[in-house]
């Protein structure tokens, strides 16, 4: 199966953005004011987060989201491995600089 990679390129930047993993059952706070920031490189203190806004229970929700997304990553990762390591094809026409 040949892939135009630039093909492909487009149409990935022309979808819009979504989310790949649900997170309906995560706890909004400890989705968007503790894990997001986190995982944007920002340092968060023990006073900055706000105990009283989750429980233990949204603890282990936050954690099987962020399995589920570790391997999502994982398969994109195989995903993209597998379009590096494939072999070059020949295009129809030439092209000259």
């Amino acid at each position: 199966m040949q892939v135009d990679l630039n093909v492909l390129r487009q149409k990935l930047k022309e979808t819009p953005q979504e989310e790949t993993v649900d997170s309906t059952e995560v706890n909004p706070y400890l989705l968007n004011e503790v894990l997001r920031p986190l995982l944007a490189g920002k340092e968060l203190r023990y006073g900055d987060i706000d105990y009283s806004r989750f429980e233990a229970d949204d603890l282990r929700m936050i954690s099987h989201y962020c399995d589920i997304r570790d391997r999502v990553i994982c398969r994109l990762y195989e995903l993209v491995g597998g379009i590096a390591d494939s072999a070059p094809s020949a295009c129809s026409g030439r092209a000259f600089c």
